[in-house]
C-alpha cells in the first residue's frame, strides 16, 4: 500500500507544472470561454460521462453532490490526461497533442452513512488554440496573414456535501469558485514581397474572471429483487453570470515577437458571461457488487441566457445523453485478480452551445475504461474516449480525438482512534 501512495504522489509532481495547462486543443475553444470541462472523474468517463444517477461507495460524485452521503471512506483521488487531436478541412489535416492535471479531489464522511463532504479542484473551461488564415486586401490587393491565437481557461475550486435525509432520499449542495485569464491575440503580417516588413501588428484581449455558482442535488434509492436496487439522480446549476474584466491593447511587435509599442484600447471593462440553468436526470439499475448500467440526460438553453452580453455568437438549446455502464466479475475472488477489476463502457452524445456559420455541431464519443484494485479497496483508474465533433461541411473543422485519463483511488478509514496499539 505504500509503494501505492508513492506512486500517487509522482503523479501530482509529474503533473504539477501543468495545473493550469490545456487538456483540450481545438479551434472550437476561439468561442466564449472556451470549452466546457467533464466535471466528472475517471471513472464516470469509462462509463460515457454517466454520474447523476450512478453512486459507488469507492469513488466520489462530483457530478451529485447528493450522493455524497454513501462516501463512508475517507477517500482522495488525482488523474492526469492525455489527448491526440487531428484536425481536418476539405483542404488539409493537422494533428495536436496536449495534457495537463485532470483532478484533485477529496471526501471525508462527517457522519457515516449519513453526511459527508468532498472538496477539490478541477479545470472548468479552456482555451487552446492557434488559426492561421491567408487574406487580401480587396483595394490594394495586398496579401497579408492574420493570426488567431489564444490560451488559457478557468478553474474551479469546489466544495459539496451530500445528507441522507430518509432511508432511500439524499439531498445535496456543490459550490464553486470559478477564476481563471483568457488571452486572445490577432497578428497581423503582410506577405508581399514588396512591402514586407520587419514588424507586425497586433490586437491583443485579455478576459480575467472570479465568480461563484452553485448545483443543488436529489438522490433516490430503492432496493428491489434480490441484491439489487434501483437509483436515481437529479440536478440543477443554477443561472450565473460569471463576472470578469476585460483589457484590449493594439501593438507593434517585431519578428520575434518583442512589443516595441502599446497602445490601450480598453482597460478593466466590466463583462459578465452568462450561464444558463442546467437541468440533469439520471437513472441506473444496479446488482451489488457485480455491476450498473444507466443513463442521463442534460438539458440547457442557451438561446435564453447564454454567452456575453451583445456578443455575436449565436446559441441554442442543447442536450447531452451519456449511457454507460460497468461489471466486475467476483470483486471478492482471491484466486484470480482479473475478477476483481471494474470494467467500463459507454457513450456520449453532446450537442455543442453554439452555431457556427449557422451550422450546428454535435460531439459524440465512445468510452472505455477500468479500476485495477490496490490494497484491498484502494485502485489504479483509467479511462479512454474515441471521439469525433464537428463537420467539414459548409467550410468549418472536423476535429477526431483520442483521450486517455489515468488515475489514482486512495480509499481509508481516516480520523479514528485505534483500540489497540
Amino acid at each position: 500500500m505504500k509503494s501505492f501512495k508513492y506512486l500517487v504522489i509522482a503523479l501530482i509532481l509529474l503533473s504539477g507544472s501543468t495545473l493550469f495547462g490545456q487538456s483540450i486543443k481545438s479551434p472550437y475553444s476561439v468561442i466564449g470561454i472556451g470549452d466546457l470541462n467533464f466535471n466528472g472523474l475517471v471513472q464516470n468517463q469509462g462509463m460515457g460521462e454517466l454520474g447523476i444517477g450512478y453512486t459507488s461507495r469507492r469513488s466520489i460524485n462530483l457530478q451529485n453532490p447528493a450522493w455524497l452521503y454513501r462516501n463512508s471512506l475517507s477517500t482522495f483521488q488525482v488523474a492526469i490526461e492525455g489527448e491526440y487531436r487531428t484536425f481536418s478541412t476539405t483542404d488539409v489535416t493537422e494533428a495536436g497533442t496536449s495534457g495537463s492535471l485532470r483532478y484533485i479531489a477529496f471526501a471525508l464522511p462527517l457522519i457515516s452513512n449519513r453526511l459527508s463532504t468532498s472538496f477539490g479542484v478541477l479545470p472548468y473551461s479552456t482555451v487552446n488554440y492557434n488559426l492561421v488564415n491567408q487574406e487580401t486586401q480587396e483595394e490594394s490587393l495586398v496579401e497579408y496573414q492574420v493570426r488567431y491565437q489564444g490560451d488559457g481557461g478557468l478553474t474551479q475550486i469546489f466544495w459539496s456535501n451530500g445528507l441522507r435525509i430518509t432511508k432511500s432520499l439524499g439531498v445535496g449542495v456543490k459550490a464553486r469558485y470559478v477564476f481563471g485569464r483568457i488571452d486572445n491575440e490577432n497578428i497581423i503580417s503582410i506577405n508581399d514581397a514588396d512591402l514586407a516588413s520587419a514588424y507586425t501588428s497586433a490586437f491583443a484581449e485579455t478576459h480575467t474572471f472570479s465568480d461563484f455558482n452553485v448545483t443543488a442535488g436529489l438522490s433516490y434509492r430503492k432496493n428491489i429483487f434480490k441484491n439489487h436496487a434501483i437509483n436515481a439522480g437529479l440536478t440543477y446549476d443554477l443561472n450565473a453570470s460569471l463576472s470578469g474584466e476585460r483589457d484590449e491593447l493594439l501593438q507593434r511587435r517585431n519578428i520575434a515577437g518583442q512589443v516595441l509599442r502599446t497602445d490601450t484600447l480598453v482597460i478593466d471593462e466590466s463583462v459578465n458571461f452568462d450561464l444558463p440553468n442546467s437541468l440533469a436526470f439520471g437513472v441506473t439499475l444496479e446488482q451489488f457488487n457485480k455491476y450498473s448500467v444507466g443513463v442521463d440526460i442534460r438539458l440547457q438553453d442557451w438561446v435564453e441566457r447564454g454567452g456575453f452580453e451583445g456578443g455575436a455568437t449565436v446559441y441554442q438549446k442543447t442536450v447531452k445523453i451519456a449511457a454507460g455502464g460497468e461489471y466486475t466479475p467476483q470483486f471478492d475472488d482471491v484466486n484470480k485478480y482479473f475478477n476483481r477489476v471494474a470494467y467500463r463502457m459507454g457513450f456520449t452524445y453532446e450537442q455543442l452551445p453554439y452555431l457556427v456559420k449557422d451550422v450546428k455541431l454535435n460531439d459524440f464519443g465512445i468510452n472505455f475504461g477500468g479500476s485495477f484494485p490496490v490494497g484491498g479497496i484502494s485502485s489504479i483508474d483509467f479511462a479512454l474516449k474515441i471521439g469525433q465533433r464537428g463537420t467539414l461541411d459548409n467550410d468549418l473543422v472536423r476535429e477526431r480525438y483520442f483521450r486517455f485519463v489515468f488515475g489514482a483511488t486512495i480509499n481509508d478509514r481516516w480520523f479514528i482512534r485505534r483500540k489497540y496499539d
